[in-house]
C-alpha cells in the first residue's frame, strides 16, 4: 500500500450488499397477502350464495326442456308450462301474491314481473285460452315454453330476501 492518499494502488472494489432474500416477505406483503385472501373468500361465498339461490331457475329451465321435448305438445303441455312458472314464482315470490293467480292476472303477473322481455299478448292468450274445443297448435306450444324459458331466466322479484 502506498502512504499517498491519491496513489491508484490504494483503490479498493465496491462494496456489494448481499442479496435481498426473497422469503420470508416483509409485513406489507403479508397485509396484502391477507386482504386478498379475504376477498377471494368473500367472492367465493357471494358465488356460493348465488348459485344457491339460482337452483329453482335451473330445475325450472330442466323441466321446460323435458316439456319441450314431449313429441306431441297440447294442452297438458301448456299445463305443465304453467305449473313450472307457477313453481318458480312461489319461490321468489311471496305466496299471498302469486298462489291465488290464475288465467288472464297470472299472465298479466307474469308479463310484470318477467323484465319487459316477454310478449305479453301471447302468453295472455296461450295461458287463458289453453282449454279451448280446439287445443293450441304445436307452435303455440313452442311460443309458450320459448317465453317461459325467458321468464324464468329473466324475472327479478322484489318479494322475498335473498331469492331472484
Amino acid at each position: 500500500m502506498n502512504a499517498d492518499p491519491g496513489s491508484l494502488e490504494n483503490l479498493r472494489d465496491l462494496a456489494v450488499p448481499a442479496p435481498v432474500a426473497f422469503w420470508p416477505p416483509g409485513p406489507g406483503a403479508w397485509i396484502v397477502l391477507t386482504g386478498l385472501a379475504a376477498m377471494l373468500a368473500l367472492l367465493l361465498r357471494d358465488l356460493r350464495r348465488r348459485h344457491r339461490a339460482n337452483a329453482y331457475r335451473r330445475a325450472a329451465l330442466a323441466e321446460l326442456d323435458a316439456t319441450a321435448a314431449s313429441p306431441r305438445p297440447d294442452a297438458r303441455s301448456i299445463e305443465r308450462v304453467s305449473e313450472v312458472m307457477k313453481r318458480a314464482a312461489l319461490v321468489a315470490f311471496p305466496r299471498e301474491q302469486v298462489a291465488r293467480l290464475s288465467g288472464a292476472n297470472w299472465a298479466d303477473f307474469l308479463a310484470g314481473s318477467g323484465g319487459g322481455k316477454l310478449d305479453a299478448p301471447a302468453m295472455r292468450r296461450l295461458l287463458s285460452q289453453a282449454y279451448g274445443a280446439h287445443g293450441p297448435e304445436p307452435a303455440e306450444v313452442r311460443r309458450l315454453i320459448e317465453q317461459a324459458r325467458i321468464w324464468v331466466a329473466q324475472h327479478r322479484s322484489t318479494g322475498k330476501a335473498g331469492a331472484g
